[in-house]
């Protein structure tokens, strides 16, 4: 490692040490870990606001034939539509009204539906009449964006780990604005569809790119501290979801306030810098030394150990240790040298790693398939209780509310927990726990016996299962970081996420069953929860360790 005769780049402990020399903590060095923790916030929107944009209507009924007078239908329906109601065939079909009295012959809703609405609320289904027999296509519709994401998390992951950190997130951005922008203004199903899909793709740039460019700036000891920070605009975004929804019920409106952040993210990206890990691994070790500079000189740090040095030679980023030496001599022996450091650059970039190369080992091979269940689990729970909320007793609105409260204190409390007890743990804990309270919300009723209502006992019980897998989605993405090595971790990451957002294709399909017994889903989501609990015992301990960068740090 000490030269670059070996051709041996430096490793994480290297950067790890440089970054302790030059510190983690700097005015650079927030501005950076400010701006890609910001980039999450449209993302909360786009991803949990779909329980408002293209949310059920509380109830619908066919309109009445064009003519028909107050006397000709069923008497007192304009002042009552549950009167109305009563008539109707699941709301989908007209009985032909005569006199007051039902004639034997009925007919579709030809007219169109009226829909009943809490607020006036508009959403994707009221607007393009997603009901009755086109129902089941609002489920559809809340899958485009999940499985988007699915296509994305690879896509996006292997433009990171080839091009860099920041390109990726730049086209991601872009990518929002303008898919995100196309939806507010689209009227037909089939380019909806087309659309929701394509911003579904530039989605991971922001929700896995942004993240593992932030872990990638800390030492061991600091990263716990990044990951929580970088969650903060995330449960900010959470937060307010339900509240513009319901200052803005026109979903059109909603769906621009979620795209339109981004148009200021943009520059703000522009100007950050790559990832110095990335760039040692792919050999642009000048590129990382002027970053390194940079953040000494924003300190007034002179010269720290691991720059340039006064001629502009290139001194290595720590002191050789002993195994350094000898892997060095290693690659001597089969002939793997390069002539100077421009030649050895030139053989980093040229290696490209795909998530084949997570399975080159058993040991690779088992982890990712844990993780990419973990990551199932997490999507599927997660976004099944996001978009279940509105099916419980009591207003969606403060119900969405209630649950976006838990955000905050829950990775507030995962950052001690952590600190304390590790990563693996807390992580099987926490699946448990949610596993649980799926199933008492499951089997709470609305009303007991005597009569007492339990509403507010539900949402209390979901509320702390709605706690517990955000819990388990904050460690998961934590562990997924510090498991893949450097040259594999946006290609890992990624790839999990591919794997949980077909949780998240899933969940809206799973959620629509509530039409066949309202505690169908949350059994489900228990049981996919207990088990990943159990699964997570597969998984090390990576509390305090150092992040692997090559194939064999991962193996190992």
């Amino acid at each position: 490692m000490s030269d670059f005769g070996s051709c041996r780049l430096p490793s994480s402990m290297d950067v790890d040490a440089n970054l302790r020399v030059v510190g983690s903590y700097g005015r650079l060095q927030n501005l950076n870990c400010l701006i890609y923790a910001l980039t999450v916030f449209p993302a909360a929107f786009q991803l949990t606001g779909i329980a408002f944009t293209m949310g059920q209507p509380e109830g619908y009924h066919c309109k009445p034939p064009e003519g028909f007078t107050a006397n000709e239908t069923v008497p007192g329906w304009q002042e009552s539509l549950d009167d109305w109601g009563e008539t109707e065939i699941d709301g989908c079909m007209f009985y032909d009204v005569r006199n007051g009295s039902v004639m034997e012959n009925t007919t579709a809703c030809d007219t169109g539906w009226q829909y009943q609405t809490s607020h006036g609320e508009t959403s994707v289904v009221t607007d393009l009449d997603l009901v009755c027999d086109r129902g089941f296509l609002g489920g559809t519709l809340q899958s485009s964006i999940p499985l988007g994401i699915l296509v994305g998390s690879y896509i996006i992951g292997q433009i990171s780990d080839t091009f860099g950190r920041r390109p990726a997130l730049l086209v991601s951005l872009v990518g929002i604005v303008v898919f995100g922008t196309a939806m507010s203004v689209t009227w037909n199903y089939e380019l909806m569809f087309a659309l929701g899909f394509m911003l579904g793709i530039f989605l991971p740039g922001i929700l896995i790119v942004r993240y593992v460019r932030i872990i990638e700036m800390y030492t061991p000891k600091q990263r716990l501290v990044g990951h929580t920070f970088s969650a903060m605009p995330w449960c900010l975004g959470v937060m307010l979801v339900g509240p513009f929804a319901y200052l803005m019920p026109d979903w059109r409106h909603f769906q621009l306030v979620a795209t339109l952040p981004c148009v200021i993210l943009i520059p703000l990206v522009w100007y950050s810098y790559e990832s110095i890990r990335w760039l040692v691994q792919r050999g642009r070790i000048q590129e990382a030394e002027r970053i390194l500079q940079k953040i000494a000189a924003s300190k007034n740090i002179d010269q720290p150990r691991g720059l340039q040095s006064a001629t502009g030679a290139y001194l290595p980023l720590t002191v050789p240790t002993q195994a350094d030496q000898d892997a060095g001599a290693q690659h001597q022996n089969h002939n793997e040298t390069c002539e100077d450091v421009g030649a050895c650059q030139t053989k980093r970039r040229g290696a490209r790693y795909t998530v084949l190369d997570l399975f080159k080992t058993r040991v690779l091979v088992l982890r990712s398939l844990v993780v990419f269940y973990c990551w199932f689990t997490s999507n599927f729970v997660y976004y099944g209780f996001t978009l279940n909320v509105t099916n419980l007793a009591g207003n969606k609105y403060l119900n969405f509310f209630l649950m976006s409260l838990t955000e905050i204190p829950c990775f507030i409390f995962d950052f001690f927990v952590i600190l304390r007890f590790g990563r693996r743990r807390p992580l099987i804990l926490f699946y448990e726990l949610c596993g649980v309270a799926c199933l008492l919300t499951a089997f709470i009723p609305k009303l007991t016996a005597s009569g007492v209502d339990l509403t507010i006992l539900i949402v209390i019980v979901a509320m702390i299962g709605k706690f517990f897998i955000t819990a388990a989605f904050d460690v998961t993405y934590l562990v997924t970081a510090e498991v893949f090595p450097t040259i594999l971790r946006n290609v890992g990451v990624g790839s999990a996420s591919l794997f949980g957002r077909v949780g998240g294709i899933v969940a809206p399909f799973v959620v629509y069953l509530t039409f066949l017994h309202t505690s169908i889903p949350l059994l489900v989501f228990a049981v996919t929860s207990l088990v990943a609990g159990l699964l997570v015992l597969i998984l090390p301990e990576t509390h305090n360790k150092p992040l692997p960068e090559t194939l064999e740090d991962g193996a190992n």
